[in-house]
């Protein structure tokens, strides 16, 4: 309590004997048998005390007391409500506006029910718009943090940037195949269709996504069917297939092609710019830039001959349930449901962005949200971002903190559900984000926490954690914890991770990270902590590649990797371009002072792969069922990928340029890795 509470208090004090002193000084001077008036003067002056308490007893809570703000996305009004119970809001975004006016001497929290969008000033929809924006003036304070949760913990709230298609706007085709007509339904501000893989819309049923019509189908056990090159004609532009189904696509105006061209540890989507048929041929043009190039051999050793892919956005091959395509021009869509349509609730993915923190903003509180279906889109201004959110109470996990973040003007986020941009001390517990057409979660700040957390079906990676700094050595004290990240790199499938990390002082634990085509955890930074995790099923449809992966430098040390599971790391879908085998821990390129401890490797081809790496420590692991090798190490360094540890009068490689970028022979890096000034006197 602070001086000038304590001089309140006294005064309040003082103020109410003196109102409860004054009726009883009254009471003396009435008639020893009081009359009606004398009566009704003794209640009239009582009144005020009554009128008095609550007032001065509401401006000095306690900090620990919180103020409630109440939302109701579907009966609520910004009009004629006030933010109580009885007569709540509508909008989060009318909740924002009326906190900021509060005098900020107390907690507050914002209880949210119903199904929420994303609303103008004037209470339209309006799918451009995000679902919610917090900026410097939304800050709580230090014992007085700003909450947003649901009002129901069992029936949480739900935050919508998607657009529900009502089952009387469903015709039948023809057989299974069913339309809807998009311009019977409000599309206001859905912004452009055109989209970075073809369309920017996503259909999903149930709160699961959809499939975009293609061929090959996707295999009955998930995993993608794939044709293969037959000849490279152009490496960037042109290649043929053996095959005439292509036929089939010759009146569709926007095919794409997605596939793994050069290597099966990179993929990428690419428009189609013609087709062009032989006898028994189809020669296929492409309009972007190919990595790495088309390939048929990718080397003498390579254990396959050709790259695969797949075709996608074609209404020709629309054929097997849970198939969907866009009609952009004619505005329908076009579905073959997975079961009975009329009892299944079916939505297209409309909006731009999900919750804003921090691009612009200062500083930021405490939000809990359970975010489902969220669809990104473009990433060049057109595209959307579409997001089911669910805040959720748990008042057991929730901790009373504060923001303080250091903003900086960044305009328009880059699609992101979750977008925190320099924000410190922020909580997001028990979240719940699936669905999503990119990243799930984009974290850069300090002090922020993530806690049982639930992210699922990404189209690319779970959660983008940036933070402190590996130049000062500043750590971020960011974590991880009780994370349960499945199902990603859903469209997007390499180097799209459960959690891809870059910087200092990060903590990754007790996490679960499963069932995903690459790597499970992947970055590069400094005096990282991961611990107890458990990395399931992964990389299995590339090669190549670490459940756990980072590389390529001699100064980004310090990370520890302790007491986590490996299981069934490995390839299952067959290899076509690249190198049979993938690893539970893969340091790369020379990647150095690496801890690797008390870790055990089950059902995996290579348990730790150390690619020419100084200062290594592997200590107390264990292996069972490892195909290849529990640890493997190799030379590289030394002849191949000498060229970036070269350093001479004439050349200096990579590495040799990082030490000497961050002053290696000085402090914070001498003193901090003792083994590291030597490094370029050293052979090898």
């Amino acid at each position: 309590m602070t001086a000038t509470d304590a001089r309140a208090i006294l005064s309040l004090a003082s103020l109410l004997l003196s109102l409860l002193l004054l009726p009883l000084l009254l009471l003396l001077l009435l008639p020893s048998t009081p009359n009606s008036h004398s009566v009704s003067a003794l209640f009239a002056l009582l009144h005020p005390v009554k009128l008095l308490l609550p007032y001065f007893v509401g401006f000095y809570q306690t900090a620990d007391a919180a103020k409630r703000v109440y939302v109701n996305c579907d009966d609520g009004s910004d009009e004629s409500g006030d933010g109580s119970k009885m007569l709540p809001w509508r909008t989060l975004t009318r909740a924002r506006d009326e906190i900021r006016r509060f005098q900020r001497r107390f907690a507050v929290e914002v209880l949210v029910q119903g199904t929420c969008l994303p609303r103008d000033q004037h209470g339209r929809v309006d799918f451009a718009l995000p679902l919610l924006e917090l900026e410097h003036v939304d800050s709580g304070s230090e014992g007085r943090p700003i909450e947003y949760a649901s009002q129901h913990p069992h029936r949480p709230a739900l935050l919508s940037s998607g657009l529900r298609i009502p089952h009387s706007a469903w015709r039948r085709l023809v057989g299974e195949i069913f339309t809807a007509n998009l311009t019977a339904v409000s599309l206001h501000g859905a912004g452009s269709l055109e989209g970075e893989f073809g369309v920017v819309l996503e259909a999903h049923v149930d709160r699961t996504p959809m499939t975009l019509a293609r061929y090959p189908n996707v295999n009955k056990d998930g995993t993608f069917g794939w044709m293969q090159i037959e000849r490279v004609l152009n490496d960037q532009t042109e290649f043929s297939i053996a095959s005439l189904r292509a036929k089939r696509w010759r009146t569709e105006k926007d095919v794409w092609i997605h596939g793994y061209w050069g290597f099966d540890w990179a993929d990428s989507h690419l428009p189609v710019r013609s087709l062009q048929f032989s006898s028994n041929e189809t020669f296929v043009s492409v309009g972007a830039p190919v990595i790495y190039g088309f390939k048929v051999f990718a080397f003498a050793f390579a254990f396959a001959f050709a790259a695969k892919f797949y075709a996608v956005n074609l209404k020709s091959e629309l054929d097997s349930p849970g198939e969907y395509f866009i009609d952009k021009e004619a505005m329908l869509l076009y579905f073959w449901p997975p079961g009975d349509l009329h009892s299944q609730e079916a939505v297209l993915s409309m909006g731009h962005d999900g919750i804003l923190i921090g691009a612009n903003h200062d500083q930021v509180n405490d939000c809990k949200k359970k975010i489902e279906q969220v669809k990104e889109g473009t990433t060049s201004g057109g595209g959307g971002i579409n997001a089911f959110s669910d805040y959720m109470a748990n008042k057991e996990r929730q901790k009373k903190i504060f923001a303080s973040c250091l903003g900086e003007p960044a305009g328009k986020t880059s699609h992101i559900t979750f977008k925190i941009s320099r924000a410190s001390h922020i909580r997001i517990i028990n979240v719940s984000v699936s669905n999503i057409g990119k990243t799930g979660m984009d974290v850069d700040g300090s002090d922020i926490l993530i806690s049982s957390t639930n992210v699922s079906f990404c189209g690319c990676g779970g959660i983008a954690l940036n933070g402190g700094n590996t130049t000062s050595l500043t750590r971020s004290n960011n974590e991880i914890e009780l994370a349960d990240i499945h199902n990603f790199a859903r469209i997007r499938r390499s180097y799209t991770p459960g959690i891809g990390w870059r910087g200092g002082g990060h903590s990754i634990r007790q996490s679960h990270i499963h069932h995903a085509p690459h790597s499970g955890i992947l970055g590069l930074g400094n005096d990282c902590e991961f611990d107890g995790n458990i990395f399931e099923s992964l990389a299995f449809e590339a090669t190549d590649t670490g459940a756990w992966y980072s590389g390529r430098s001699w100064i980004n040390r310090g990370n520890i990797i302790s007491r986590n599971r490996f299981v069934k790391i490995r390839n299952t879908v067959g290899m076509n371009l690249g190198f049979p085998a993938v690893m539970g821990i893969y340091l790369d390129d020379m990647l150095s002072g690496i801890s690797i401890t008390n870790n055990s490797f089950e059902d995996v081809q290579v348990g730790v792969f150390v690619g020419g790496s100084r200062d290594v420590s592997i200590v107390s692991n264990r292996f069972f069922n490892v195909s290849q090798a529990g640890v493997k190490i190799d030379d590289r360094g030394l002849n191949w990928r000498s060229d970036i540890c070269r350093f001479d009068s004439n050349f200096t490689g990579l590495l040799a340029q990082q030490l000497l970028d961050v002053n290696f022979l000085f402090p914070p890096f001498a003193t901090s890795y003792p083994s590291l000034p030597p490094t370029l006197s050293l052979s090898p």
